[in-house]
């Protein structure tokens, strides 16, 4: 095969990830047990060469550790070679809310930690607000896991990369509620264009777990007057959620 050839088969492979992705992202692949969440890790194996082993068996068979080490060592795309540490997420072994945002920012990649900094420090404020703390309550990730270069939006290829690790997560993690921050994160996991004023309208369910959309606390910390009555309600409702879960069970 000449390099013309495999470069054009290697491309087709990434449009039928990205259709794959797409596919569960609109919720045709809906979670009631871990073998019904589909293994798109084969697919994005064959996109990236030298990858380590551990990550060639496939993410969906990854525990925790290994889905960290997977993560640290991660070529999948282009952001493998201008990170710093990537960031695979912390918290809560069985997390009340799994919260998800777009990408580690400048100091997430300095530290390898998620949510540092100022807006860390708000967030961690709003969740103490609502009786929840990351070491017992919380499990804090992103989409993708490595800063995307000035902290631009995450390209089509590197959502597609991350997103097994995401799906993966959350079936080791099972949380009871998702907390989504932002618009891009919100967008990308509800596949949709809807503005993040309408995705706050309702309660939505990704694979079957009940997800809240808000603002991103570095938004709301450029502009409190706008955004913080709205993130209020937004909270109190997630909070509302874990109790009747919990009551529930």
């Amino acid at each position: 095969m000449n390099e013309h050839d495999d470069t054009v088969n290697r491309a087709t492979r990434l449009w039928t990830l990205l259709d794959d992705a797409q596919a569960l992202l609109q919720g045709t692949c809906e979670r009631t047990e871990a073998a019904q969440v589909p293994d798109l890790s084969a697919c994005a194996a064959a996109l990236t060469c030298g990858e380590e082993p551990e990550i060639q068996t496939g993410i969906s068979q990854l525990d925790m550790e290994s889905l960290r080490a997977a993560v640290h060592s991660c070529t999948r795309c282009g952001l493998s070679r201008t990170r710093r540490n990537p960031v695979p997420g912390a918290g809560a072994a069985r997390p009340q809310v799994m919260i998800i945002g777009e990408a580690p920012g400048a100091q997430e990649d300095e530290s390898g930690i998620p949510f540092v900094g100022r807006s860390g420090s708000y967030l961690d404020r709003w969740m103490h607000a609502i009786g929840f703390t990351r070491e017992q309550d919380l499990y804090m990730t992103n989409i993708v896991k490595c800063r995307p270069p000035e902290n631009r939006d995450p390209s089509a290829d590197e959502q597609a990369a991350c997103l097994p690790y995401l799906l993966r997560q959350i079936e080791l993690l099972q949380p009871k509620m998702l907390l989504c921050l932002g618009l891009v994160a919100s967008q990308i996991l509800l596949d949709t264009t809807d503005s993040l004023g309408r995705l706050r309208e309702q309660t939505h369910s990704f694979h079957g777990i009940p997800l809240v959309v808000t603002y991103h606390p570095s938004a709301v910390l450029r502009y409190p007057e706008k955004f913080r009555a709205p993130v209020w309600e937004d909270l109190k409702r997630l909070r509302s959620c874990v109790n009747e879960l919990n009551d529930e069970d």
